[in-house]
């Protein structure tokens, strides 16, 4: 097998790797919220 070959199937293979981590784990998404967690009352402020 050529050398160039053998290194593109290695990427591909990682790539592979890394897009089923990402779907099985999706907690690398942020949302700007943290989950599970309410956004404390705003406060009002004072005059």
């Amino acid at each position: 097998m050529d050398k160039l070959t053998i290194i593109s199937g290695c990427l591909f293979l990682a790539a592979d790797i890394f897009a089923i981590a990402s779907i099985a784990n999706p907690d690398w998404i942020n949302t700007g919220e943290s989950a599970g967690e309410r956004s404390p009352r705003p406060v009002k402020p004072k005059l």
